[in-house]
């Protein structure tokens, strides 16, 4: 029964070459191997990530040879044994018998292991086709890597797998995993794959967001000269590095890379590889990535407390206007004076509010400050330029406030 459900799994990708069937195998052996870790504790520990991740939790139109971990905090003790050790037992089930090669060294960041079987074995146990067949040299494996002390500031979910059976795993977040990505793109200790670029595309293509802080924090692990600031990181930051590293790249080199990972079909757009094409997906990502300006009237009417000042800095360096007049003609910074946000009210009249516009009811942000007793901020809106003849006072003034800040200007 078991082994049926593997050849019926198998049919369902319906290989027409040796390569594809080896790809279809080596990714249904994934999943049993996930599924046997979800029965212990190791999705307690670690997260799915990486290109495996993409292919059987999100559908990545490739296939893709490892499967990779974070630990979901540092784990410099983590060992892969106990766990492969189940796996190969739950393989033992569908009858295969696994090997385990052990791949780890103690004080390393990031440890590795192998789950392999001949070739041979595998024709006894699966029925393959006759023109198909394996060479004496060729190997069914699963090769697994963690990273024991992952980048800081990642997300993490659970997601749900139907085959062998339904199951549930963790993984890194969309943004975290694009995050990871992006940064692995700039790995100065590896030549690059080429299937990193193909699932940059694809995450431009479905439009995923983006973990700065993850990226930054990964990038630095990379050992490169460069370190960076994860504050600093900018989508015109990004896009700025990610030009530079596409001008570089031999794409011949990366397309071969590619090539058996992904349908015959597929194959064709290959060619369109170049320094050209990828900038135009580069730019795309800043299509879509660039932030949407919050609406200052919208933040100041529906908040308040110690967090609306943070939140409004946050708004106006994300390119919120500060004359926004979106709340029917009423422009933050009346808001702000008439609600008694005197720190904001001080904020948007530094960033440029004008400070002689009329609202529907014809107030002045100098008479809403007056009128309110912001005598501070009316000061500062004389000195920014807003109107004013104490000889000739308009009715809109409160007299009384406005008697009070007379007998304080100077």
């Amino acid at each position: 029964m078991a082994i049926k459900i593997i050849e019926d799994k198998l049919k369902k990708y319906r290989s027409l070459t040796k390569q594809q069937e080896k790809n279809a195998l080596r990714e249904i052996a994934q999943e049993i191997a996930l599924s046997a870790l979800a029965r212990t504790d190791f999705f307690k520990h670690a997260a799915f990530i990486g290109g495996s991740c993409l292919r059987i939790v999100y559908d990545l139109q490739r296939f893709s040879e490892d499967l990779d971990f974070w630990t979901l905090k540092p784990a410099p003790n983590f060992l892969w044994k106990p766990y492969l050790q189940v796996v190969a037992d739950e393989f033992k089930a569908y009858a295969f018998d696994m090997a385990i090669v052990d791949r780890e060294c103690p004080n390393a960041k990031v440890k590795r292991a192998i789950l392999k079987k001949d070739s041979d074995s595998i024709e006894k146990v699966l029925i393959l086709s006759d023109v198909r067949k394996y060479t004496e040299n060729e190997k069914l494996q699963i090769k697994f890597e963690i990273h024991t002390h992952p980048p800081a500031g990642g997300s993490f979910e659970p997601k749900n797998i139907d085959f062998p059976y339904p199951f549930s795993i963790t993984a890194l977040d969309r943004p975290s995993l694009f995050a990871s990505k992006v940064a692995a793109l700039f790995d100065p200790t590896h030549d690059v794959k080429g299937r990193h670029w193909y699932d940059f595309i694809w995450y431009i293509f479905n439009k995923w967001p983006i973990n700065y802080k993850v990226f930054a924090n990964a990038y630095n692990l990379l050992g490169g000269v460069l370190q960076v600031n994860p504050e600093q990181v900018t989508l015109s930051w990004l896009q700025e590095k990610l030009a530079e590293l596409i001008q570089s790249i031999d794409w011949k080199a990366k397309r071969e890379d590619v090539r058996n990972f992904i349908s015959s079909e597929e194959q064709e757009t290959l060619n369109l590889w170049s320094p050209q094409f990828f900038l135009g997906y580069v730019e795309a990502l800043g299509e879509y990535l660039k932030p949407i300006p919050i609406s200052l009237g919208s933040l100041i009417a529906d908040n308040k407390g110690a967090h609306l000042i943070m939140m409004v800095k946050e708004a106006l360096a994300s390119g919120a206007n500060v004359d926004d007049d979106s709340r029917n003609g009423h422009r933050p910074l009346q808001m702000a004076l008439s609600k008694g946000y005197k720190e904001v009210a001080k904020l948007l009249i530094e960033h440029g509010a004008d400070p002689n516009y009329r609202d529907r009811s014809g107030l002045t942000p100098l008479q809403a400050a007056v009128n309110h007793g912001q005598f501070e901020n009316a000061k500062l809106l004389i000195k920014k330029g807003a109107a004013f003849n104490p000889n000739a006072p308009n009715l809109a003034f409160d007299y009384q406030k406005l008697y009070q800040f007379l007998r304080n200007y100077h």
